[in-house]
Parts: C-alpha cells; structure tokens; sequence
C-alpha cells in the first residue's frame, strides 16, 4: 500500500541511520526482520491495534521480541507504538534493506526466462550488470 511505505520511508531511514552510526547493520536489518516476522501475523496485528493504549501495544510486541531486540530495538518498538504504526514495519524493514543494498552497492536482479540459463549465461548476466553499474549483483532467476 502506498501510504504505509510513505509512513515506512521516514522509519527506514532513522534506523538506517542508526545502524550505520553504530556500525550494526546485520543486528538492526535482524531485528527489523524479527519485527517485521511478528507483525506480519493478521492476528497478532489485531491484537496490537486493539491494545488498550499505545503501551501496552508495544509491551505486548516487545514480549515476543524480548530475546531478539537490543535496546535501541525496544525503543524503535516504543517510538512505533506512540502511533501506533505496527502495521508498516514489514514496509520499513523492505525499505531498510533496499537502504542497506544501495549503501553496499549492491543490486538484486531478476532474470525471467522461457527456457532455463546455463551457469555460463547467468554469469555473463551478472558480469555486465556489474560492470555497468559497478555494484555487487544477487540474481534471482524465473523460469
């Protein structure tokens, strides 16, 4: 939905920026995606929107994140809460990923194909987009 990657985008690109500071970007992309895990579960979405207050919405998520979340976790959980903006986190943590990929110069490709490319083909592929783009390639094939 767009309006959630509106409201992701500015989220994304705090805890991004965090994460680069302090040079944690597996640990905050890991607890964004534990996040993103959690509330990705309709019910359990419910549950959190029809919390009594913002507080308890966000004890109840960081229950369940208890083990996966370091502080600054808990507070990124606790800043959602205030507005109670569960439901972009899987849309936040999409967007800190395609963050990460960019600052790594890295790029994800899709190669879609009738017919299945030979190991040869698919590098040949991974080379020229590389040397174009002077980035790391990830392919993903579609047969």
């Amino acid at each position: 939905m767009a309006e959630n990657l509106t409201v992701a985008r500015p989220y994304a690109q705090a805890a991004f920026e965090v994460a680069l500071k302090q040079q944690a970007l597996d640990k905050w992309q890991q607890m964004l995606y534990a996040m993103s895990v959690a509330c990705s579960d309709a019910d359990f979405l419910s549950s959190l929107k029809n919390a009594s207050s913002s507080s308890v919405a966000s004890e109840r998520l960081l229950e369940v994140l208890k083990d996966l979340l370091d502080e600054y976790g808990q507070n990124f959980v606790k800043a959602l809460g205030e507005k109670f903006r569960f439901d972009v986190i899987p849309e936040i943590y999409s967007e800190f990923v395609k963050l990460r990929e960019m600052h790594e110069k890295v790029m994800e490709i899709s190669v879609v194909s009738a017919r299945e490319l030979d190991e040869a083909s698919l590098n040949a592929i991974k080379q020229k987009v590389t040397d174009k783009y002077g980035c790391s390639v990830i392919l993903k094939t579609n047969y």
